[in-house]
């Protein structure tokens, strides 16, 4: 029901006039990312892949279909003219025996030397040594499939990398917005100081010098406002862009920052491997390269094959001549198809066997890289939950700083340099508690991607809070 909504959310999005289009509406992270799974460029472009692959896995497939072939031909010689028609069915199995069948008729010569010739024959040939067996013949079907199971696990990958890629623009742009809040009550703080020692400063309470920090200090507020506001607005066209959507400042990030929940299983080096997406590929590309160093070694043999035709020929001056003779014949043929020269079906096995060792290479440092990734991930959530804790604490101690200096400077007790130093440690006590809070949840996203569990109802329990 949940992703029903979400989907709905998306067409509303897609279908909603350009009347509506400047007026700015809070969208959430869920359906941010229902939104980027369906629109992101990546999303388009992997299943314009899976289609290809598709297609091309028919073209294997076609290659064992039972098919007919028109026969005819027309042509002219000094002994006359001469035409001919007819139809063959064949037929190819994945052990390479081939089955055709055919009839063909023909008339050849002039005037009473014409000879009407009708032909019916059924012909089994099969691969004896280089191209015998299932496994030989099947092999660019078997490859097709292979390659469609990649994609399709290529296809959840890039799944997942959109959710990330999503999540992390959505916290750019909604951690952008809360700078830019930020910088706003720091820019009014300072305007408040400035007015407080003007004041003061009149009545002869503090000195000149007072004003003039104070106004350097809202200067630099200001400054520090204006830059925020260019990076904010630059994070909207990238929350835009993403998802192509073209209208800037037509959807926001909800005005909150939602702590995630991640559980991280005790046992999760248990099945880790069977789940990941990249050691999955890798083990489809050893079959695939087990498959074609089996038929780079069959290709060393002599290519060598067993046809038997039976068949029945009819001759006549027409085909409508009663005074025809008929005759019937079979054949048992031995057909050396392959030269003795063996040259490219050497390099071609010595390739194959680079490849197989450089898998067996690779397989083991991909899977040391897959286990040294998670543990690196686990540790930077675990940082960033106590750098999470730390910065709670420190803004909380900044405030309380904060309100001591300004009572202190209302009652005379100190001048403005000390405020305008508590106000600076308040606002950058600020920006470290909202970049602790979007690393700790970025950090979670990044775990749950390494471990390929990053999907739609990953993010939906993440985000429940912990009853």
């Amino acid at each position: 029901m949940l992703r029903f909504c979400a989907y709905s959310f998306i067409l509303l999005l897609l279908t909603i006039n350009q009347s509506q289009a400047n007026q700015e509406r809070r969208i959430s992270l869920s359906d941010y990312v229902y939104l980027a799974l369906s629109e992101s460029e990546q999303m388009i472009d992997i299943n314009e892949q899976l289609f290809l692959s598709k297609l091309d896995l028919e073209s294997a497939e076609y290659k064992f279909d039972s098919r007919f072939v028109p026969l005819a031909s027309i042509g002219s010689a000094q002994t006359g003219n001469s035409q001919s028609a007819g139809i063959e069915w064949g037929k190819l199995t994945t052990y390479g025996t081939k089955f055709s069948a055919g009839v063909t008729g023909g008339m050849s010569g002039e005037d009473e030397s014409k000879t009407a010739t009708s032909n019916t024959y059924v012909q089994v040939s099969q691969n004896l040594f280089r191209g015998w067996g299932q496994r030989y013949n099947r092999s660019s079907l078997t490859i097709a499939e292979y390659n469609q199971e990649k994609k399709n696990i290529y296809q959840q990958k890039v799944k997942q990398t959109v959710i990330k890629t999503a999540i992390q623009k959505y916290y750019q742009a909604l951690l952008s917005e809360k700078f830019v809040e930020s910088a706003h009550r720091s820019y009014q703080r300072a305007t408040e100081n400035l007015e407080v020692s003007k004041s003061r400063q009149t009545v002869g309470l503090v000195s000149k010098s007072d004003v003039y920090r104070a106004n350097i200090a809202l200067l630099n507020s200001e400054s520090s406002y204006k830059d925020q506001q260019k990076l904010y607005t630059t994070r909207i066209e990238e929350l835009h862009e993403y998802v192509r959507l073209f209208e800037i400042g037509y959807l926001k990030p909800e005005d909150k920052i939602t702590r995630f929940h991640p559980v991280v299983p005790e046992s999760w080096e248990d099945g880790v491997l069977e789940n990941n997406f990249d050691w999955i590929s890798y083990k489809i590309d050893k079959q695939i390269s087990k498959i074609n160093l089996y038929k780079s070694e069959q290709d060393l043999n002599p290519d060598i094959s067993l046809a038997l035709q039976y068949g029945s020929t009819t001759t006549g001056r027409s085909f409508n001549d009663d005074n025809t003779t008929s005759d019937a014949y079979w054949s048992v043929q031995l057909r050396l198809n392959s030269t003795f020269d063996l040259f490219s079906e050497k390099q071609s096995l010595a390739r194959e066997k680079v490849t197989v060792a450089r898998l067996e290479r690779t397989g083991e440092s991909l899977k040391r890289q897959i286990f040294r990734n998670i543990r690196e991930n686990i540790n930077s959530l675990k940082a960033e939950d106590r750098r999470l804790r730390i910065s709670d604490e420190k803004m909380k101690q900044s405030e309380k700083a904060f309100e001591l200096a300004r009572i202190r400077y209302e009652r005379g007790l100190i001048n403005n340099l000390e405020l305008i130093e508590a106000e600076n440690d308040l606002y950058s006590s600020e920006l470290e508690n909202l970049q602790a809070q979007v690393g700790y949840n970025l950090a979670s996203v990044e775990l749950a991607f390494t471990l390929s569990t990053l999907t739609e109802e990953w993010l939906e329990q993440t985000l429940m809070p912990i009853q």
